[in-house]
C-alpha cells in the first residue's frame, strides 16, 4: 500500500500571503520527502516566492507530485509537510497523519527542518 502524503507550501513573499498544496500519492515517509523537498530548492532570490518554491518542489520528483485545487486534507494521508519559504530559507514542518484527519491540530509534529538537516534526514 503507499504511504500518502501532502505539501503544503506556504509563507508570505512579494505578492502577500499565499500557499499551494500537493499531494503525493506514494513514499511519503520523512526519510523520503524531507530529502526530496530539500533536493528541489534553487539557492535564487525566487526560492522565496511560494509559486516559484512550489515549483522547486514538484522539480524534485515532477510525476510524483500533484498540483491541489484546494488546501483540503486527504482522508487516506500518513504524512504532512508544510513548507516555509518566507525570505527563501526553507523551513520544512513534518506531521504524522491520523487516519482522516480534519485539521492539522489532529496530527503529531515530527519536526521543524532547515534546509540542512532535511537533506541529511535518516
Amino acid at each position: 500500500m503507499s504511504t500518502r502524503c501532502q505539501v503544503k507550501v506556504t509563507g508570505t513573499d512579494i505578492n502577500g500571503s499565499d500557499s499551494f498544496t500537493l499531494y503525493h500519492h506514494c513514499d511519503g515517509y520523512p526519510d523520503y520527502m524531507l530529502p526530496l523537498i530539500a533536493k528541489g530548492h534553487i539557492d535564487s532570490w525566487q526560492a522565496g516566492r511560494i509559486g516559484k518554491a512550489a515549483a522547486m518542489v514538484v522539480s524534485s520528483d515532477p510525476t510524483g507530485f500533484e498540483l491541489e485545487q484546494g488546501h483540503e486534507l486527504h482522508g487516506d494521508i500518513e504524512y504532512y509537510y508544510v513548507v516555509d519559504v518566507n525570505g527563501g530559507d526553507w523551513l520544512i514542518t513534518a506531521y504524522e497523519s491520523p487516519y482522516d484527519p480534519s485539521s492539522i491540530a489532529d496530527m503529531d509534529k515530527i519536526g521543524v527542518f532547515d534546509l540542512e538537516q532535511a537533506a541529511d534526514y535518516e
